[in-house]
């Protein structure tokens, strides 16, 4: 076994979306994530209030501490704010290989009572077939966007939590002068 030099790190006993984002507002405008693919850059502000808002339109969709929501998406820059949405929501996360068969999936879905998934409209067939098999699952989130499906994009655009005084996002009512975000999204 392999021993590092350095001291032991304490583990750290916070919720993953506040052990990365809770200092979020000291790094504001500093790049948080790049798009590898086309360079979109979210910033740590923009990344920060993202991920809040779209754990605020989970909870109204009916995510509950206690759920398991299944990520289904390659690596884009909607993966993690998705991961930590889901977590501030407060649903547990199993991420799913994108390659995953329909079949693959609905067993991982199975094993961990999956009720919920995000996903990306090129992997909206596997993640539909996988749900049929599995049963339970309540509905089918894409991160980009599907008919028939709620889209991630559209949750930024209108769900605005309140931070209030607890960890529990609260949706309000939207300004319409509020400038709509849209997360770059996996190109087809």
């Amino acid at each position: 076994m392999f021993r590092s030099e350095y001291a032991d790190v304490p583990p750290v006993e916070l919720p993953i979306h506040e052990a990365v984002l809770g200092r979020a507002a000291e790094f504001g405008e500093a790049p948080a994530l790049v798009d590898a693919v086309d360079g979109t850059t979210l910033t740590y502000e923009q990344l920060d209030r993202f991920h809040r808002r779209i754990a605020a339109a989970l909870a109204e969709a009916g995510v509950r501490k206690g759920d398991v929501l299944a990520l289904h998406s390659p690596n884009t820059i909607a993966f993690p704010t998705a991961f930590y949405a889901a977590t501030r929501a407060g649903a547990s996360v199993t991420t799913v290989h994108p390659l995953a068969t329909a079949e693959e999936f609905a067993k991982q879905l199975s094993d961990c009572s999956a009720r919920w998934i995000v996903t990306v409209s090129p992997l909206l067939d596997t993640a539909r077939r996988a749900a049929e098999l599995a049963g339970g699952v309540r509905e089918i989130f894409v991160c980009d966007s599907a008919p028939g499906h709620r889209s991630l994009i559209d949750m930024l655009a209108t769900a605005a939590p309140s931070r209030g005084s607890t960890s529990t996002p609260r949706r309000t009512s939207r300004p319409s002068r509020t400038p709509r975000a849209r997360p770059a999204h996996p190109r087809a």
